[in-house]
């Protein structure tokens, strides 16, 4: 019995194994195979075109986008396409309003045939008594006495009303409460005057508080050493995924000479200092900008996960973030 267990135990641990071991090689081939891209664009007379491929594991993985074809982009794993922009997805909330239209309009005839059946209803003549029309008479009696009663209480309300106004003249009461009405009106916009007034003072000082704070900070040796830090990652970020070869041929006009004769020369000291050695041929009469450009590269996961992993532990940066976080 034991030796069937440690048999068991010893094919698991060999199948953990291999999986583990499966899983290391594909995490190494996706931080250390290179990620290869292609990138082909031009202009002419029809437009604007743009082409796109990407690729990984000799082919294994492939990504292809296409302009102006409705910005169409293709991701494929061998030959089965894994997402494709042309294929338009089903829109499930048609297909779950159809029922519901069909419910609604038998609901809508089982309710219009009660409503028939209740108008039917309605309709038949109601059968009295004699004992009933007399409670009904003796409830019209009784009525007319409380309306005599409540028009003898309204005019002497009445009467009191008009003694009291009589007193005062209308012109008086008037001009009261015109000027009551005025000063209510003058003294509500002071205040919302004085309440805006103040706002506005401290936002602004708010504002002159955050200004000073940040310049300072900025101003700061260590501050100036993080920046520094920062650039230099980005700088190898931006090394490493950068094309390694560019083709161009570019021909452009300004529509004057000496404009084109200008910017021509601009270009000539910028390319010599930068070692680009793109074809551009200028074109002193029109004013035009064709060409075509054709660059690809490669760039490796590995890379770029070490140096942002390198900024996102940096203990600086972590306490120039809370010093930002603390003032906002």
């Amino acid at each position: 019995m034991l030796n069937v267990i440690l048999r068991i135990l010893s094919v698991l641990g060999v199948i953990l194994l291999v999986l583990l071991a499966v899983l290391a090689v594909f995490l190494l081939l996706v931080l250390f195979f290179p990620l290869s891209y292609r990138i082909r664009g031009s202009r002419d007379e029809k437009g604007v075109r743009l082409s796109v491929k990407a690729g990984w594991l000799f082919g294994l993985l492939r990504l292809k986008y296409e302009y102006p074809e409705s910005g169409h982009l293709v991701v494929k794993a061998l030959c089965f396409p894994l997402y494709d922009s042309m294929i338009p997805e089903k829109d499930s909330s048609e297909t779950e309003r159809k029922p519901e239209r069909k419910h609604r309009k038998r609901r809508g005839v089982k309710k219009n045939e009660g409503s028939g059946s209740s108008t039917a209803s309605d309709e038949l003549p109601a059968a009295g008594s004699e004992g009933e029309d007399s409670e009904i008479s003796s409830g019209a009696e009784d009525d007319a006495v409380f309306k005599e009663a409540s028009s003898v209480g309204e005019n002497l309300e009445k009467d009191r009303h008009s003694a009291d106004a009589a007193s005062e003249t209308p012109e008086d009461a008037d001009a009261a409460d015109a000027d009551l009405r005025t000063d209510g009106k003058i003294f509500q916009k002071f205040e919302k005057i004085k309440y805006t007034i103040y706002g506005i003072y401290d936002k602004i000082k708010k504002i002159w508080k955050n200004i000073s704070y940040y310049t300072a900070l900025v101003q700061e040796e260590e501050t100036k050493k993080l920046f520094a830090y920062i650039l230099f990652r980005f700088g190898k970020i931006f090394k490493h995924i950068r094309p390694r070869r560019i083709k161009a041929d570019i021909l452009f006009g300004a529509g004057s000479p000496d404009t084109t004769g200008y910017i021509y020369g601009i270009y000539c000291m910028l390319a010599s200092a930068a070692g680009i050695g793109f074809r551009v041929t200028p074109d002193f009469e029109h004013a035009v900008f064709k060409g075509r450009i054709d660059m690809s590269g490669h760039m490796a996961l590995w890379v770029l996960g070490w140096n942002v992993l390198k900024l996102y532990l940096d203990k600086e940066i972590r306490r120039f973030r809370e010093r930002v976080k603390i003032k906002a």
